[in-house]
């Protein structure tokens, strides 16, 4: 997998949240985060990332991955932007970083 997943985040997470499944409750790409990879099932195109920052794990798609990202390894390095949903808050325009 390509490492450098060059795209720009703030257009991704725009282009990410208008095709989310869940109603947004707040505009995509409010809060820009850094983390790492806790598990992604290839499979289910699923997974959680855990946020620099503390506070909630958060779920991630295969739809939430930039354009060139196909999947996500654990323990990798991402970069993403929140959207927050009537259900959760999900990492969304998600990109690996060295």
């Amino acid at each position: 997998m390509n490492s450098a997943c060059d795209i720009d985040v703030k257009s991704a997470a725009e282009n990410a949240q208008r095709n989310a499944e869940e109603p947004p409750m707040s505009d995509a790409g409010d809060t820009v985060g850094r983390g790492a990879v806790m598990w992604f099932n290839p499979k289910f195109g699923i997974g959680y990332v855990r946020p620099d920052s503390g506070g909630p794990n958060l779920f991630v798609s295969a739809q939430d991955l930039v354009e060139g990202c196909r999947r996500l390894v654990r323990g990798r390095r991402v970069d993403y932007a929140i959207a927050r949903t009537a259900h959760r808050a999900r990492a969304i325009a998600v990109r690996e970083i060295q």
